[in-house]
């Protein structure tokens, strides 16, 4: 399935919308634009993935940003999660291995 991101940028404080290119247990990446103004190191409060079993929120934290063609490949780790949100994701990675 084709899957998205969500997260606020954290300079303009409005929602963006990316594609998703891999989920895990710990952290995801998406496809993003240069003007997201993310770095390394930056904290994400607010970060969304809507998933067929459910949606996912989480907090997390920027840990790698690098080009890919015409756009940017962002790394992001989970910091934190509610539970409910931990076994969505949890059936979500163990389903699709």
């Amino acid at each position: 399935p084709n899957l998205e991101v969500s997260f606020e940028s954290p300079f303009t404080k409005t929602m963006r919308q990316r594609p998703l290119v891999d989920l895990s247990a710990r952290g995801l990446a998406f496809s993003g634009a240069s003007d997201d103004g993310l770095i390394v190191g930056m904290l994400l409060p607010s970060v969304t993935v809507s998933l067929p079993s459910g949606t996912v929120h989480a907090r997390g934290v920027v840990r790698n940003v690098r080009p890919s063609g015409s756009t940017v490949l962002v790394g992001i780790e989970f910091v934190s999660m509610p539970e409910a949100s931990a076994k969505v994701l949890e059936a979500f990675v163990d389903s699709n291995l």
